[in-house]
């Protein structure tokens, strides 16, 4: 009970920090743009905003990135492990990739206690031990998909904000 409801209290500070950390900048230039009187300094600023929004997410998507282990998760002492024998990037992609379907995340979370990205990404998370996380040897090819899937994300988020333009 005790690693559930910290789950849920490191996803809720994880998520309230992207956010505490990208309204600012978003809110100080959409005051800029309504006191511009340039067609281009609006354009640029709803542009940056759109860049905000596409830097959230990916901060997101990519939170516990660094040896399974988000900002409040390391806090709480959370981490995600392997439930095969290594600990890839890739694995961390696929758990995270689901939180695209955040609402249905949300549903499967508290009737199961288990994200479907842990089920797809075959991963866990648990209280931290001292145990070591044998981690993949391959880390350029995984970085590389890393970067792949990133650029793959935001070129949906700019086609997807185009298409309701």
């Amino acid at each position: 009970m005790r690693l559930y409801f910290f789950r849920i209290l490191a996803f809720i500070l994880d998520l309230l920090s992207i956010i505490i950390f990208i309204f600012p900048i978003y809110y100080l230039s959409a005051i800029y743009a309504q006191k511009s009187y340039n067609d281009l300094d609006i354009i640029s600023s709803i542009s940056f905003q759109n860049i905000l929004i596409y830097f959230g997410i990916l901060l997101f998507l990519n939170k516990d990135i660094v040896n399974g282990k988000s900002l409040f998760k390391r806090i709480l002492k959370l981490q995600v492990i392997s439930l095969t024998n290594e600990f890839s990037l890739k694995q961390l992609i696929i758990r995270n990739i689901t939180l695209l379907l955040l609402p249905i995340e949300v549903i499967f979370f508290i009737i199961f206690k288990k994200r479907i990205g842990d089920l797809i990404g075959k991963t866990s998370v648990i209280i931290k031990s001292n145990k070591v996380i044998k981690t993949n040897k391959n880390k350029i090819g995984d970085f590389l998909i890393w970067i792949v899937i990133n650029i793959c994300i935001i070129l949906i988020l700019i086609l997807i904000n185009n298409i309701e333009m």
